[in-house]
């Protein structure tokens, strides 16, 4: 759906929104060339620019009207993600791709993930990409499963989460993900320690290049999303 003017957005942590990036928080990437990088090793290299130092100082003064609060707040690096992939979420400890997954950077409770930092994803690469989610948050997820297979007590906060998580696919196998298009130049805003989601680059022919902030983050009322997503 999209929001019509004069409606306002729903609660932080409420939705996924899909935005586009404002030109001054673009061209400082667009004038580095970042959507060209390909490998790791251009990331490292446009991180060590003086450029890129600048571009990143421009982008957090024009997100001030998103932050709701400074704490944990943070800009993780550059990201390149091959072309093609069905999910791009890789865990280098164990040496593949997670899939449909939860984000832990908080360790929060189950109870507590919808209070959770957020996040801002930019597309600065050459080609549309997806972002895919379950349309339930955890919390929401848990209270269904619950009365089929109650939740242990007994085990720790990451553990339960993750549980509920595989025991949602397992009792519903065919539950619809939801598929959105992030065009270059445009991010989605999204709950990502309380819903379960990851990124898609199939039918994409160049690198994905994307850049993540994470905080307590929400869209200003005067920036009209392209599509919300409750």
């Amino acid at each position: 759906m999209s929001l019509k003017d004069g409606e306002k957005l729903p609660a932080y942590g409420q939705y996924v929104g899909i935005f586009k990036v404002t030109d001054s928080m673009l061209s400082p990437f667009e004038d580095m060339g970042v959507s060209f990088a390909v490998t790791k090793q251009d990331c490292h290299f446009l991180w060590s620019q003086e450029g890129y130092r600048q571009a990143i100082e421009n982008l957090n003064s024009q997100l001030s009207p998103f932050i709701l609060s400074v704490r944990n707040y943070k800009v993780h690096p550059l990201t390149v993600n091959a072309p093609g992939l069905r999910t791009v979420t890789y865990n280098r400890e164990i040496g593949k791709y997670i899939g449909l997954h939860l984000d832990s950077w908080d360790k929060l409770p189950l109870g507590k993930r919808h209070t959770g930092t957020n996040r801002i994803c930019l597309n600065l690469g050459l080609e549309d990409r997806y972002f895919l989610f379950v349309d339930l948050t955890l919390l929401e997820i848990a209270q269904r499963i619950d009365s089929q297979c109650p939740v242990s007590k007994k085990m720790s906060a990451a553990s339960k989460s993750e549980w509920v998580r595989q025991q949602f696919f397992k009792q519903y196998p065919r539950y619809p993900i939801v598929k959105v298009r992030v065009a270059p130049g445009e991010a989605y805003i999204a709950p990502t320690e309380s819903i379960i989601h990851d990124g898609c680059t199939l039918g994409k022919k160049f690198a994905d290049v994307i850049l993540t902030i994470r905080g307590h983050l929400k869209l200003p009322n005067s920036l009209l999303p392209r599509k919300i997503v409750i």
